[in-house]
Order: structure tokens, then sequence, then C-alpha cells
């Protein structure tokens, strides 16, 4: 069983919160966090139970009126029980009372009209990350902030363990299985299980066969530029259309939108973002990637690669970004290593150095290393997103 670096957090807004969602995709572990998480004192129902269900859809007020704490699996299903959650707890606002999970956004989805603002918070529980996979008790960007001065590096990795890695992902279930066949098999799957039934609780309109086409056209164009317009040019489907499809995809857990970096707030917000695959087990899975695919062409390995992870710093703001280099000039080794140091990481510092940049054989931009009195190896930064890449957080 693995031990996530959620937990922590959970507990704390458990003793201090009337109501606490797990969100995150399906097959995630927030079932297994969630049991975790529950005691003596807290009843546990699922309403992936066709019993339960029934009860809680035909009479939500005698539901939820049976419990003093309980946690409450896969809540997206009943989107009614939200308002008598809400009434429940503002009439006894202990703390912890309700502990929820849930396979989408609960907040985006049409049916549900409360949005217990004020009384819940929302933890969004991903794939696992390879810090969680190895049993590390904390992840690289908290090891950063507590030893800014010292740096923190990876390397060398063998070629071969880290693209086995990313061709894995985080999803436990896809680590289990040995043979890459088997990977696919069950991501394939997955993947047709949510498009024919989960999206139904996010979308109240829909064709299957587009949101199919779709997925496969975000696949190929993970890590680039959102351009709606071409995208629905691509699939002659109208933009408003490719919008709405890719937010419910979005609101599912499979996509992401990365926002743009710049030293302008402003200009973050209005810039396009990249479209990223959550995780990227799935995403090799809808490409069919394999090792011996990667080995013929090496290119095909930067968008897996580059996974977002999102990570809130302890200094109370997103960090900027955190970009991992991958050194390819030897095709036995990739030598990955991050370092930083307060003058450049710091976020309450609105001002950060800019290292030049350069063009690598690829046609990429990455940016000059740190004085070599600082790094032990290819290291460098590149400010391009807020976030850090899943395969090593």
């Amino acid at each position: 069983m693995y031990r996530r670096h959620l937990e922590h957090t959970l507990r704390e807004s458990l003793a201090d919160t009337r109501v606490v969602m797990i969100a995150g995709p399906r097959q995630s572990g927030k079932t297994t966090l969630a049991r975790q998480l529950t005691d003596n004192t807290r009843s546990y129902v699922t309403l992936d139970d066709e019993a339960t269900y029934q009860a809680a859809t035909d009479d939500p007020v005698s539901f939820i009126g049976q419990f003093d704490y309980a946690t409450i699996d896969e809540v997206q299903r009943a989107p009614e029980l939200i308002r008598r959650i809400k009434i429940a707890v503002d009439e006894d606002q202990r703390p912890g009372r309700f502990l929820l999970t849930g396979s989408a956004n609960i907040l985006t989805i049409p049916t549900v009209s409360e949005s217990l603002a004020g009384r819940m918070v929302i933890e969004t529980l991903l794939p696992l990350s390879q810090g969680e996979i190895a049993g590390r008790a904390r992840n690289m960007l908290d090891a950063l902030f507590e030893t800014p001065d010292k740096g923190f590096s990876f390397g060398p990795y063998a070629t071969a363990d880290i693209e086995e890695r990313v061709l894995k992902g985080g999803y436990p279930e896809m680590l289990t299985r040995q043979s890459a066949a088997r990977r696919r098999a069950w991501a394939d799957n997955y993947i047709q299980t949510l498009l024919t039934r989960d999206i139904r609780e996010i979308l109240d309109a829909y064709r299957l066969q587009d949101i199919d086409r779709l997925m496969q056209s975000c696949a190929i164009q993970s890590a680039q530029l959102a351009v709606y317009a071409n995208v629905a040019n691509d699939l002659q489907i109208s933009t408003p259309t490719v919008q709405r499809y890719m937010r419910g995809l979005e609101h599912m857990y499979l996509l992401a939108f990365l926002p743009a970096w710049h030293r302008s707030e402003l200009k973050r917000l209005v810039k396009t973002p990249k479209l990223h695959f959550l995780d990227s087990g799935l995403l090799s899975s809808v490409r069919r990637l394999t090792s011996a695919r990667i080995a013929a062409c090496s290119a095909r390995f930067l968008s897996l690669s580059s996974m977002p992870n999102c990570k809130s710093t302890p200094h109370g703001r997103t960090i900027t970004t955190i970009s991992i280099t991958i050194e390819t000039r030897t095709r036995s080794k990739w030598i990955l290593s991050l370092s930083a140091t307060r003058t450049r990481w710091s976020a309450s510092k609105s001002k950060r150095p800019q290292p030049s940049a350069r063009k690598t054989s690829k046609g990429c931009n990455v940016f000059n290393p740190l004085p070599a009195s600082r790094l032990s190896a290819a290291h460098c930064f590149t400010p391009a997103t807020r976030r850090c890449p899943s395969v090593l957080a």
C-alpha cells in the first residue's frame, strides 16, 4: 500500500472543516485513502453499491440524517445529497462531519445546485507520483524549499528506467501489470468506461464518436498550445463544442490546461495555455507508444515526460516553474538533476534573474545551467510552466 503525500493535509482539514472532499480521477486511490482516514467513529458508505445509491436518491433527508460522522464514496452519483449535507452541517457545525470522494469535479456537475461555499474544502488526489511509488515521505518541491542552499539532484538514471517509469504512469492498477500489452489493455478499458458512462455526469449532451476523436487529437497535441479553433477545424466540430468537450475531460481529470508563464500576472491569464494529459501512462496508451517506438524516434518522449503536477509552495503561492532538462547527448544515460537557491526560487521575490536561452539540437528552448560550483551534472531551469514533471515529483 502506498503512502500518499496528501494524507497529512486531509487530516488537518478534517480537524477544522465541516466537509472535506477528495476529488480526482477514478482508480487514483481515493477510496483507499478515504478508508485509511475512516476510524471507528465514522461510518463508511459507497454510492457504487446499488442498494446504497437507491436509498440515497429515494430519501436524501433520511439517508444523511442517520450519520453523525460519515465517509461517502463517489458522491457525484447523487448530487441531490449536497443540499442535504449543507443543511446538516449548518445545524451541527462540528468539523470533519463528512468526508466525501468524487471522480468528477462536483462543482461543475449541472445538477448540483449547492456549492457548500465556506463549509467544504476540496483536495485533489492525482495518480501516484514517483516519490510516493518509491515511498519517500516528502515530495520534490518540499525538499527544495526545506534545503534551498543545498539543492536537490537526481541521477544519473538509465535510459530504459526513465522510459519505463513514464510509460507506466502513476495509476496503481497499471503499476501492477508487468507487460506493456496488459497495461495498454487496462488503459483502453479505463478510458472507454469513462467516455461511455462517467461523462454523462459532466455533459448533458454529447456525441461519443466526437469525444473519442477529440481524445485522440488531444493525445497527439499534448504539451502544445490549446488552440480550440485548430482542433475544431481538424475534427469538423464547432469551436464552442470543442471547448465544452475539453472542459468536460478536464473536469474528469483526464486533461489539464497549464497557464502560460509571464512576468505580468494579467498576461498569464490571457495568453493561450498548454494542453496536457494528466497521466503519462494513459497518454502513452492512447498514442500506442512503446519503448521500441521511442527508441526509433526519441522526440516522441518529450510530450510524455512533461506531465503537469500542480503543487502549492509553503510560501502561499504556486511555484513559478520547475522543468528538468533531459540531457540526450549520450544514448546510454539521461542525467536529470535540479538545484535551487533562495534568490532564484523564493516565492516572496517579485523579480527573479532570468538565465539566457539557447537552442538544442531538437529545437527546444533550454536555459543555461547555474555555475559549475553549484551543480554536479547537467542542470537547468525552464521558467515556462508553474508545475513540475510528475515522473519525478
